[in-house]
């Protein structure tokens, strides 16, 4: 494993999870915004009051259940608040713009203000949970083409950092693979 430098250490990297030293010149990892790959993850314990608080809901309201996941929030119900009180969670997906040029567009679309964890590259494919700073406020899903967001649920209080565990990163290397063995 490699040894982290101060000013990663400095800035809270304080592990590489490989050891992999490189393939040297004639590769890349941006070819294509594709090609590098961002997704936010939650505490499981954030998730599980997010899945906890919408069953508690759904349960009273509506007699439904549905799966909040790590990375897949296609199988979420569409609820409103009616009154419950709460803080509207979305999966926001992005490619080849960065997070605060979203938030800029969806503010300027609906008028709703949301809040992220983290920025997230614009040369990347990305996603992250993004939340509303007022409680009972739910947008409709936005599909542009650069970015979607896709509601999850709702929470009591806001997200905060403190929530964020990290970032899961795919990255794809390329390159001409026949100078490997030379």
């Amino acid at each position: 494993m490699s040894t982290v430098p101060d000013i990663d250490i400095d800035v809270g990297i304080g592990l590489y999870a490989t050891a992999f030293q490189g393939l040297g010149s004639g590769y890349g990892i941006r070819a294509s915004v594709d090609d590098f790959a961002v997704h936010e993850i939650l505490s499981q314990k954030t998730l599980d009051l997010l899945a906890n608080y919408n069953d508690h809901y759904n349960d009273h309201f509506n007699n439904t259940k549905y799966d909040v996941a790590r990375s897949d929030v296609s199988g979420v119900a569409s609820v409103d608040a009616r009154g419950k009180g709460g803080y509207a969670v979305y999966m926001l997906k992005k490619r080849g713009v960065d997070t605060a040029h979203a938030l800029s567009t969806i503010y300027k679309m609906t008028g709703a203000r949301l809040k992220s964890l983290g920025l997230k590259d614009a040369s990347a494919s990305t996603s992250q949970y993004v939340c509303s700073t007022g409680m009972n406020k739910r947008l409709q899903d936005i599909a542009t083409p650069k970015f979607g967001i896709t509601f999850v649920g709702y929470l009591k209080k806001p997200l905060t950092k403190k929530q964020m565990l990290g970032n899961r990163f795919h990255i794809r290397i390329s390159g001409n693979w026949d100078k490997i063995n030379d």
